[in-house]
């Protein structure tokens, strides 16, 4: 492109942007006319967002939001409807003071001002002005609504309240959340810039947790940057941590945090590195885990953890019963009659009982009885009134 062309694209581009934020501030004035109470007004909602009208809206393949029922297979509300996005505004002497959104069928309410059908556009920027310019819950619906326009939440509104340090932390969140949840190829290279600043730690952590959040795989290559980065924050390090243990899950990732754990210095990146090791599971995975346990060179809170997350990787019953015989100490043992008990297969119960019955400090045997206390059989039963602690 030319220098004459580019300058042409830069003033159109310029000139709408211009225009959207002329339609906001006209909008604001619809809005502030109302004065005291309540005042609504809908636009067009992204393809991926439906909802009830009234309680509920859903965004993407799974991601609920309002009031609902939980059940096993997942929430159970009716029909996810596509339709407009409903905002319901209540204002006290001009200012807004409460936002609610709603998406799907509109629901009309009969007790407030309705402005009707407005381009998501503009909805979108007046929305975002609210968010730069409100406090509280206030601010953060704004920028929440503003995410689910079809066409009309760019990444410079959200990016503008990010990185406004008067703001509170709570709503420059909000926006960091809402740049992971626009248009991937809008929002995610403002993440990755924000999350690459080094003279603000706070706002590089939040931005590398949105993008953990965001499912992007620029997001996992940058975690795996800064996961080996050491010049950067325990807290951003821990952050891209976490984006390496949720799904989905690679074993090339697994393995880098393994080999970067002797790296990490600090309690808190040791045990977020545990915790995304158990959350990737597997063999490999847990018998890594039961390893960091009984290495006597750790931490005591580190290896108590190690076992613990152990078991959620899926350590087997026996395999917890030989890491017991290799641990000395009575809390990592402690700890590990723990794991057995939630493990809870015949092999840990066995193992449960054969504690209970030794000669092992009165503490450790206690902590076996208490556990057994899991067990339903005649066998534990049995033992337990020999050991005259029946079960209540």
């Amino acid at each position: 492109m030319g220098l004459i062309a580019l300058l042409a694209s830069t003033a159109v581009a310029g000139s709408a942007c211009a225009q959207v934020g002329a339609q906001g501030d006209a909008l604001d004035r619809r809005v502030s006319a109302v004065g005291d109470g309540q005042v609504e007004l809908h636009f067009d909602a992204r393809a991926d967002v439906c909802g009830d009208g009234t309680s509920w809206y859903r965004m993407g393949g799974d991601n609920w939001y309002g009031t609902y029922t939980q059940f096993s297979d997942g929430p159970s509300r009716g029909e996810c409807t596509a339709g407009p996005v409903r905002v319901l505004a209540t204002l006290i002497g001009r200012e807004v003071v409460r936002l609610q959104m709603f998406v799907g069928p509109l629901q009309h309410r009969t007790d407030a001002t309705d402005l009707g059908a407005v381009p998501d556009r503009e909805a979108a920027a007046w929305l975002l002005s609210l968010g730069q310019r409100l406090d509280g819950r206030a601010a953060r619906d704004a920028i929440a609504a503003a995410v689910l326009a079809k066409d009309g939440a760019g990444a410079d509104g959200f990016l503008r309240v990010a990185r406004d340090e008067d703001r509170s932390r709570e709503t420059r969140r909000s926006a960091l959340s809402a740049l992971g949840r626009i248009n991937s190829d809008a929002g995610v290279p403002a993440l990755l810039q924000l999350a690459d600043r080094r003279d603000d730690a706070w706002l590089a952590t939040e931005a590398t947790r949105a993008l953990g959040r965001s499912k992007d795989p620029r997001a996992r290559a940058w975690a795996r940057t800064v996961v080996s980065d050491a010049k950067r924050s325990d807290e951003q390090r821990a952050a891209a941590i976490a984006t390496l243990g949720s799904d989905p899950v690679s074993g090339a990732d697994a393995a880098l945090l393994r080999e970067s754990y002797r790296g990490f210095s600090t309690q808190r990146q040791k045990e977020a590195v545990l915790s995304a090791i158990a959350s990737i599971g597997g063999r490999t995975n847990a018998e890594w885990l039961m390893r960091v346990a009984s290495d006597e060179n750790e931490l005591p809170t580190v290896r108590r953890r190690a076992v613990s997350m152990a078991e959620r990787a899926g350590a087997s019953g026996v395999a917890l019963s030989t890491l017991y015989d290799r641990v000395t100490d009575t809390e990592t043992r402690g700890a590990v009659i723990t794991a057995l008990s939630q493990e809870g297969s015949r092999p840990a119960r066995e193992k449960l009982m054969t504690i209970a019955k030794s000669t092992e400090t009165p503490t450790t045997r206690r902590r076996a009885i208490a556990a057994l206390e899991k067990f339903d059989s005649a066998e534990v039963n049995e033992l337990l009134t020999s050991l005259a602690l029946p079960r209540p």
